[in-house]
């Protein structure tokens, strides 16, 4: 997943400190909690008010302990990126200001215009609402108002099944079908602080050319669901068919059957379907060298995994690697 507002509030203290911090993005018409992407050592209460400030049409202005930055993401929808620092003690310099707002200057981009194309990325609200996508993900909407109504809802009922005590801020994933299309979902749940309505889903979504994995969302069996979640969880650790029927609460004699009869393909099969789906993708998006490949997606080594791939894909890791690799800097400015 792309670095969270947590990740980015953390780095620029190193270049700016501040006692507390917060970061959002508001529809200023109608601004909402969840909308709060991150925030460091601001009390619920302190920001409730601030986000009814905004509602209230209070414009929030810098003073010497309060720099307060702002980016337009649209002038239709009136959205707005906001970047809040505050200082107990010492005033924030000319220079303090210029680099907050370089800041998240950069921090929008690096949100709109990642590193790898296909890549969609999309912030839902608790309640399933848009609050942005990036361009090419807007590119993808057009005129198509259900489409992540639909994958809110597919997410609702993936996450109610697989993971039904969802840590926040774990990094889980699914496939699904969207018509003709396959679609590979990351997704991760975050919470600023602790009420119901400030919480916020991050996803990214990514094209899957290979349907060979199954893209079935909700299960005839919980107990195979699970087994689908461990899988795609700790594929990384090339699980025994033991361990995955100790994580499914199924006895190993009975879960073989169980789930190739939900699933349509036995749990190894999955799996390595599932090691190789990630393996594709380190392939053609990342710089890592085969052997680290191989390990982090649970082969034993260099050779097993360059077996297993060209026994299963038809060419062998680097052959792929050259003919999928897409990092052209230039196509993904628009150039």
């Amino acid at each position: 997943m792309s670095p969270s507002g947590s990740v980015f509030l953390e780095a620029l203290k190193h270049c700016l400190p501040s006692d507390s911090a917060l970061l959002g993005l508001f529809h200023m018409d109608h601004p909402q909690l969840d909308e709060v992407l991150a925030c460091q050592n601001w009390s619920a209460v302190e920001v409730r008010d601030w986000v009814l400030g905004l509602d209230q049409g209070v414009h929030h202005e810098s003073d010497e302990h309060l720099l307060v930055c702002q980016r337009i993401e649209s002038v239709k929808d009136r959205r707005v990126w906001i970047l809040a620092l505050r200082r107990e003690v010492g005033h924030f310099s000319s220079v303090d200001r210029v680099t907050a707002q370089c800041r998240l200057a950069y921090w929008q981009t690096l949100f709109n215009y990642g590193l790898e194309l296909g890549l969609t990325k999309f912030l839902l609200g608790h309640d399933g609402r848009l609050i942005h996508a990036d361009p090419l993900a807007q590119l993808a909407l057009a005129g198509d108002d259900q489409s992540t109504r639909t994958m809110f809802e597919a997410l609702q009922r993936v996450v109610a099944q697989r993971w039904p005590d969802l840590v926040l801020g774990q990094v889980h994933d699914f496939v699904m079908e969207r018509g003709e299309h396959a679609d590979w979902i990351c997704f991760t749940k975050q919470r600023v602080f602790e009420l119901s309505e400030a919480v916020y889903w991050s996803i990214e979504r990514r094209p899957m050319q290979d349907k060979s994995i199954s893209m079935t969302v909700e299960f005839g069996d919980d107990r195979v669901a699970r087994a689908v979640a461990f899988i795609r969880d700790h594929f990384h650790e090339n699980p025994s068919l033991t361990t995955i029927a100790q994580a499914a609460r199924v006895s190993p004699y009975h879960f073989h059957r169980l789930f190739t009869k939900h699933v349509g393909t036995s749990p190894k099969q999955y799996l390595q379907a599932r090691q190789l789906q990630v393996a594709q993708w380190m392939l053609a998006h990342g710089r890592l060298s085969v052997g680290e490949i191989a390990l982090r997606c649970g082969f034993s080594d260099h050779g097993h995994f360059t077996a297993t791939f060209g026994r299963r894909i038809g060419v062998r890791p680097m052959d792929y690697r050259q003919a999928t690799c897409t990092y052209d800097p230039y196509a993904l400015m628009g150039i």
